[in-house]
């Protein structure tokens, strides 16, 4: 007997408009674990979430961000031990809109059908697990990650906000760590209506940050290994921060860090800074690999934003001093709850290349 004479529900499968935010809803309010994120190679701008719970799977459908077209419209798919056979039975039924048998990248051997109404339905038999597609590259952010930079940012901002007779706390800056300098310095302007152009404010807090990060600046030893360890297995690596462009080149050289990176960009670069994938996405542009053969590595939530929404795996070690982890780096597939402190390069690289 076929399992689906029971009426086994496979899964039930929604189309969205934002991916990013209903995956994030399904798994905080129902506690609903990630099973995988795939990006599909035959249909181009087909990205889903996999989420599984107890008794239940949910697919989130996402087709270049629009649900505009009738056949993206969500379904429920119904278990079957043998999809064949299953064709072979509906064939004879005159079933409505039946498509052929194929193969999807996920591991699923399925067909489709309407029911009187409209409605799809997808027959379906798991046939192999999905497998996450090879690793070619891994785009790092600098900050916070690649060096040990935000105890300079904080003085520097710290300094900043002295000029303009207010006191910044950690507290008060930890909402801006990932999110760039400029976008930061054209919030802050616009809080305290403060009469500098946000080009001026940037070049003052930049220069003064340099001032302080030429004096004490390293990287991160496990960051530094992991980076050898990748460049190593012959892995393409990039830089994608919100800092300027200047101060990057700078520090990168100052830390040792320069030789290991094919592409270096700053937000500044892109028209949308972090949690907007733009420099997340140009990256790969420029590195000539498809997002899916992707990683980042970051230490924001902005950062882990950014990285989901550009279809990438994404490696989370937050700032140590971040206390109540924000609910967006739950949405990170890996993630060291305490930062650097408990980070293992040889433990990342596993996971990264998928040992």
């Amino acid at each position: 007997m076929s399992l689906l004479a029971t009426g086994k529900i496979s899964h039930v499968a929604l189309v969205v408009n934002d991916l990013y935010k209903m995956e994030q809803f399904y798994r905080t309010v129902f506690n609903m674990q990630l099973n995988y994120r795939y990006s599909s190679v035959t249909q181009i701008g087909l990205r889903i979430s996999f989420l599984k719970a107890e008794n239940m799977e949910l697919e989130l459908m996402q087709y270049n961000g629009k649900q505009t077209e009738k056949k993206w419209a969500g379904h429920i798919a119904f278990a079957s031990d043998d999809v064949d056979v299953e064709y072979g039975r509906m064939s004879d039924m005159d079933v409505p809109k039946l498509s052929q048998p194929r193969e999807s990248g996920d591991g699923y051997r399925e067909f489709a059908l309407e029911d009187p109404e409209g409605n799809t339905i997808e027959v379906v038999q798991k046939i192999k697990q999905y497998i996450t597609p090879k690793l070619k590259g891994v785009i790092f952010d600098l900050d916070g990650t690649l060096i040990d930079s935000e105890p300079n940012y904080y003085e520097a901002d710290k300094q900043w906000f002295e000029s303009f007779g207010e006191t910044l706390t950690p507290e008060m800056k930890v909402p801006y760590i990932g999110m760039g300098n400029l976008a930061m310095v054209k919030d802050v302007k616009q809080k305290y209506n403060l009469p500098q152009s946000a080009e001026e404010m940037l070049k003052w807090k930049q220069q003064r940050y340099l001032e302080l990060a030429r004096k004490n600046t390293r990287a991160f030893p496990q960051m530094k290994k992991l980076v050898q360890m990748l460049m190593d297995r012959g892995l393409m690596l990039a830089v994608a921060s919100g800092s300027g462009r200047e101060i990057i080149e700078e520090l990168l050289v100052l830390t040792g860090l320069r030789e290991f990176f094919k592409v270096v960009i700053s937000s500044e670069e892109v028209e949308n800074h972090k949690p907007h994938p733009d420099i997340i996405e140009e990256c790969a542009r420029r590195m000539e690999i498809k997002p899916y053969n992707l990683a980042v590595v970051e230490d924001s939530r902005y950062g882990v934003e950014a990285g989901v929404r550009a279809g990438m795996r994404v490696l989370a070690v937050p700032e140590s001093y971040q206390a109540g982890l924000d609910p967006a780096f739950k949405m990170a597939e890996m993630l060291v709850k305490d930062g650097m402190k408990t980070f293992d390069p040889d433990r990342a690289l596993a996971w990264l290349v998928g040992e």
